[in-house]
This record gives structure tokens, C-alpha cells and sequence, in this order.
């Protein structure tokens, strides 16, 4: 009986050894794991805290286009706002340029057309050299 035992702990004791030594694979995801995944919203920067354009309609066709940004640390950005017109391919209707956070305009758009905010952002440091590049768009609104 008791060799019994003993020969049970022993077998338990190597089996308990060959599962501690297998080693665990980690596989990195790969860059078209995230390509569809919805919780991805936006890429990480190293000067930008915040980067987002946004777009509304009014009822007499005011189009009101703003883009906002928050730096990290002492840098300046310069921002280019567009508004676009889907039915041309995206192409720009009228645009903005502004220095500091927030950038602004309205103009008024032509109904029957799907339109859209392109916002692009260039970082400088306190030298004037060109940092960081970032482009974001706003939500489609059809009017």
C-alpha cells in the first residue's frame, strides 16, 4: 500500500513539473488585428493631447466647422481646417487656418450633398521645427 502511494506522489510531482516547465506563448497582435476594432479611436502622439474636428448644419444650411487641440508642454500648432462635399470626392468647399487650440468658421452649403470637416495640425517646438503632423475628420453630415 504504501509503495502504492509513493509511486501516485511521485507520478503527481513529475506531472505537476512538466505543466510549471511548459512555458506560456504570447503572441503581439498583430497591426490588421486592430484594423476593425472599434475600440481603437486614435493613435497615440507625442506632442498631441487632443485632436477632434466637429461639424453641424443648421436648417438654412449654415455649415458651423470647428477643430480642437490640446497640446503637451510649450508647443504651438498650426491648424488647417476644410470643409468637403462627398458628391465632388471629398473635395474642399472652403477652408481655415488658425494658431492656438481651436479653429473655427462657418459658411453656408448647398443642400442635397454629404459634408465633412478635415482638420490637419503641424506641431512646432519653441525653435520652429516641424514636430508632429496629425489629420482628423468629423462626423458626415448630409444635408
Amino acid at each position: 500500500m504504501k509503495k502504492h502511494v509513493f509511486s501516485r506522489m511521485v507520478l503527481m510531482l513529475v506531472v505537476a513539473t512538466a505543466l510549471c516547465s511548459v512555458t506560456g506563448s504570447a503572441f503581439a497582435a498583430g497591426v490588421d488585428d486592430f484594423a476593425t476594432s472599434p475600440e481603437m479611436v486614435s493613435p497615440r502622439y507625442a506632442t498631441i493631447r487632443k485632436f477632434f474636428a466637429d461639424l453641424t448644419i443648421s436648417s438654412s444650411g449654415q455649415a458651423s466647422c470647428q477643430v480642437f487641440d490640446t497640446l503637451f508642454g510649450s508647443y504651438v500648432g498650426e491648424v488647417t481646417m476644410y470643409l468637403q462635399d462627398q458628391s465632388s470626392g471629398w473635395q474642399t468647399v472652403k477652408s481655415w487656418s488658425s494658431t492656438g487650440s481651436v479653429c473655427s468658421g462657418s459658411y453656408y452649403v448647398s443642400s442635397g450633398d454629404t459634408y465633412r470637416v478635415m482638420g490637419i495640425l503641424r506641431v512646432y517646438d519653441s525653435a520652429g521645427r516641424l514636430i508632429e503632423t496629425a489629420t482628423t475628420y468629423s462626423n458626415e453630415v448630409f444635408f
